[in-house]
């Protein structure tokens, strides 16, 4: 009996032993993760399902690319705001806070600052006067080119709503590459004669204009001769700054958009073959209770669906609702079918996520508006105004299931516009919104 005692533990230790030195001479090193679950000293890891597959597992796709994107009103260069804050000290402690608002002059490092930082592909700006669009051409350095012009004349006069793409990742797509215009841009006004420069529409109190750019990509993931063909399809950008008082103009904006949205999205199917990936961006001035947003994903997020003017379905998904989380946790959102006030309550609504995300949550504050305050009396809801939005032509679902080849949401969030982290001034009375897309081959 004490033989048997001693000789089982014994035979146990040398089986164990001989299994480790198989896995150590078969990959060089030992698996240790391996052992101790062999051993039952370990349940499978929490982070697993967000691990890199390793060597023994499922490789990476072969081809991937990334495009990051970024929405930013920067506050028009205002002559009666507050010229200079105080210098910081000697001691370069961070700043307090001081909150109103500072000139341009103040505030243009800052502004620059934060899209440098982040690094955006593809960077839209609102309230952009000409001077403005100088400064930011000149900080932002050669990585970028921009396309822009004035809305109260087409050229230098009134704010501008550019684009800012880094030349080294993009070129211009024309109307004959599956693009748009001669030269890869058009500029349109939110009005009922949109081709009419300064035109005002409905019941706006301003002229209000959009800029749509059409871009192919120039990355070797796309141009080399094994690249995915949906690579090579054009990418239009729609950059636009909707009224802040007409709640019919801005109803009526949407509408407009996505049908020259669809229009782009069908000319590049006719001409390259291929499904073009369409972005919009910019301040709507329009919470997700009101028709301004509602017009622009129906069928989508709880808002009802509707033909488009074309007779093909096309509308756009918000991408911080569309986003899927890691956890698979419901999402917010701020629309109900029901109407009334109490929409601006957020609702809960359970997401039937099959794809998980890499961020348990859209990262940052839930409001992009924040004037020049300490404190607002709106609620979030009302203050989230700005937006990223992707057409529903790509294989993006709001559940993130998708096995085809395309653009996938990675990331989305709203960052701080504070000058100093969380100190010094306000770079804008706006926050920057930002997503990251990432193109996947799928399974195919």
């Amino acid at each position: 009996m004490l033989t048997r005692r001693i000789l089982l533990p014994l035979l146990a230790v040398i089986l164990v032993l001989g299994t480790i030195r198989i896995w150590i001479s078969a990959s060089g090193r030992p698996n240790l993760y391996r052992v101790a679950q062999s051993l039952g000293l370990t349940t499978r890891p929490i982070m697993s399902d967000f691990q890199r597959p390793s060597a023994e597992g499922d490789s990476l796709p072969a081809r991937r690319e990334e495009l990051t994107l970024m929405t930013f009103n920067i506050r028009y260069d205002n002559p009666l705001a507050r010229r200079y804050p105080d210098p910081p000290g000697p001691d370069r402690t961070l700043p307090p806070p001081i909150y109103g608002e500072w000139s341009w002059a103040a505030r243009r490092f800052a502004v620059s600052d934060i899209a440098l930082f982040h690094s955006p592909d593809i960077v839209v700006f609102q309230e952009v006067l000409h001077s403005q669009l100088l400064d930011l051409a000149y900080l932002l350095g050669e990585d970028y080119d921009w396309v822009g012009v004035g809305r109260d004349d087409g050229k230098q006069a009134g704010e501008a709503v550019p684009v800012f793409y880094k030349r080294d990742k993009f070129s211009l797509a024309s109307e004959q590459d599956g693009g748009v215009g001669t030269g890869g841009v058009e500029h349109f006004w939110l009005s009922e004669t949109p081709s009419v420069v300064a035109s005002v529409g409905w019941d706006a109190q301003l002229t209000r204009m959009c800029t749509h750019l059409a871009l192919k990509l120039r990355t070797d993931a796309a141009v080399s001769s094994n690249a995915h063909p949906s690579l090579r399809a054009p990418i239009h950008v729609f950059s636009t700054h909707y009224d802040h008082k007409g709640v019919v103009a801005r109803a009526k904006s949407s509408d407009l958009i996505v049908e020259k949205a669809n229009v782009a999205r069908r000319h590049s199917r006719r001409t390259t073959g291929l499904e073009p990936l369409v972005l919009l961006a910019g301040d709507l001035n329009s919470p997700r209770e009101e028709q301004g947003w509602q017009n622009l994903v129906k069928g989508h997020h709880g808002v009802p669906s509707q033909s488009s003017f074309l007779g093909s379905p096309f509308s756009f998904y918000d991408l911080q609702l569309a986003n899927p989380t890691r956890y698979g946790l419901p999402y917010r959102t701020d629309y109900s079918a029901g109407g009334g006030k109490n929409n601006t309550k957020l609702k809960r609504e359970q997401s039937p996520q099959t794809r998980r995300g890499i961020l348990s949550t859209n990262y940052g504050p839930p409001s992009s508006f924040t004037d020049w305050t300490a404190s607002r009396d709106r609620s979030a809801a009302e203050d989230r105004i700005d937006f990223l939005m992707v057409g529903d032509n790509q294989p993006i679902t709001s559940d993130g299931s998708s096995n085809e080849a395309g653009w996938k949401i990675k990331t989305v969030g709203i960052v701080s516009s504070w000058s100093a982290i969380e100190g010094g001034i306000r770079a804008s009375d706006h926050r920057p919104v930002m997503a990251r897309l990432r193109w996947e081959a799928g399974q195919e």
